[in-house]
């Protein structure tokens, strides 16, 4: 995936810009999806919820990455 890293940077001015404090949940799981978000720097960690409320890492998403395609494709059909 490292190839795909930076890629996107062409496509940024057509979407719109978002600051998120560090620690900032950016949706939860179950929502529906918001869009599509390109990471420009920091990093996400994406998780899931036990039904018993533990917390699994499913993902680490680093700049140049997209996240949150999964939860959008719903609202693309």
């Amino acid at each position: 995936m490292h190839f795909l890293r930076y890629q996107w940077e062409p496509y940024l001015s057509y979407g719109q810009l978002f600051e998120f404090e560090k620690n900032k949940v950016v949706y939860h799981q179950g929502e529906a999806g918001r869009g599509i978000f390109y990471l420009k720097k920091g990093e996400i960690k994406v998780t899931l919820l036990s039904d018993k409320g533990d917390e699994r890492i499913i993902n680490m998403v680093p700049p140049g990455m997209l996240f949150g395609e999964h939860g959008s494709m719903g609202n693309l059909i």
